[in-house]
């Protein structure tokens, strides 16, 4: 194609390098380049009952379980012939399943699990744990039908170097964010921020409109001014309306008890997940 006059000129990575800025954070980020993901469901069952559950909500939920150690240590190795390097344990609940982690871990060292935080995951599994939060103990008892829910999350993860306890934001719970944060921060546990993403054919009153979306901003604002950081500025400004298809994906801030908040240098899953 011949290039139009008004077209932009050609940029070529090496000029990008060229900037000091820019290279830094591609020295960053380089390193975890071997990293190839890949995400299993654990097992069929869970001991809560949440509002709009990925899980539930669709057909996943009536595949056979699994619980053979033998076969899941077989899939890890296979799975590391074929080039993963990083694992994502979720749904229902892995938290059912000690067992079948402490295989994954033995075999696939790099990774992350997705838990409501009910049961806590032995610290022998060294994974990144990834905790979620949908309000107040309140909205939990309401939403999750668990009582006193974030007392116990707590409970479990209190000062735990593998936890980190994201908050989801849902078009029900954006006013209570300040409080539970203040409660988690305090308690000495990390915390970031999601944005719940209905499953198909959702319809519920956690779902989020671009209302809902906007008042939602106001959280992550906070966090901005709190650090004036130009570049979180920037990646509040690229939230895209309607809700991110992939919610899992935009984890943006993290903050640690008794240290300034520490706005990443990506809104990658990366932030977050990354090697214990």
């Amino acid at each position: 194609m011949v290039p139009r006059e008004t077209d932009p000129p050609a940029v070529r990575f090496s000029d990008l390098l060229a900037q000091e800025a820019v290279r830094e954070r591609w020295e960053k980020v380089r390193r975890y380049f071997f990293l190839r993901e890949s995400t299993y469901d654990m097992s069929n069952r869970c001991n809560l009952r949440c509002e709009g559950c990925y899980y539930y909500e669709g057909e996943k939920q009536f595949a056979v379980e699994n619980g053979q150690v033998e076969a899941w240590r077989g899939l890890m190795r296979g799975e590391k012939e074929r080039g993963i390097t990083y694992v994502v344990l979720a749904g229902a609940e892995p938290s059912l399943v000690p067992e079948l982690l402490a295989v994954c871990y033995g075999e696939m060292p790099l990774g992350s699990i997705a838990t409501n935080g009910f049961r806590k995951i032995p610290e022998s599994v060294g994974y990144k744990i990834h905790i979620s939060v949908w309000g107040n103990d309140e909205t939990s008892y309401r939403v999750r039908k668990a009582r006193d829910l974030l007392k116990k999350q707590v409970g479990n993860y209190r000062e735990d170097p593998r936890a980190v306890f994201v908050y989801t934001f849902t078009r029900e719970n954006i006013g209570e964010v300040y409080e539970v944060a203040e409660r988690l921060v305090g308690e000495g546990c990390q915390l970031t921020f999601n944005v719940f993403s209905s499953p198909v054919g959702y319809r519920g009153p956690l779902r989020h409109d671009e209302e809902s979306l906007l008042r939602a901003r106001g959280p992550c604002w906070s966090c901005w001014s709190a650090t004036r950081s130009r570049s979180y500025f920037q990646l509040i400004m690229r939230w895209p309306i309607p809700t991110p298809r992939a919610c899992t994906n935009f984890i943006v801030v993290s903050i640690r008890a008794r240290t300034a908040p520490r706005i990443w240098d990506w809104g990658g899953r990366f932030a977050n997940t990354g090697p214990t």
